[in-house]
């Protein structure tokens, strides 16, 4: 029956939620494999060096108001998101091999 399907791999951190069994079931019903990441280790984790730069970047910011704050974060956040460098680095690719 899922003999057309797509591999999917979903890489996970440790929070407690992803280790839930409904969760290990669905996925392994669906053939998805869940890898976890090793606790502290958010160079491993693409969005932790997403988010690393954009507080890099807030930090040279004088900060007027929320709406600046939304706005120049949202900004930030698709400007660094697409970055391939993230996962270029072999970090990720080097744990899951």
């Amino acid at each position: 029956m899922f003999k057309k399907e797509i591999e999917i791999v979903i890489v996970l951190d440790n929070y407690p939620v992803h280790h839930a069994k409904i969760l290990k079931k669905t996925c392994k019903y669906l053939n998805i494999t869940l890898i976890h990441l090793p606790p502290y280790s958010s160079k491993l984790s693409p969005i932790e060096q997403v988010w690393r730069t954009i507080k890099k970047e807030l930090s040279t910011e004088f900060i007027e108001s929320e709406e600046f704050l939304i706005e120049n974060f949202e900004k930030w956040l698709y400007e660094n998101i697409d970055k391939k460098s993230y996962t270029k680095n072999g970090l990720i690719n080097s744990y899951l091999t």
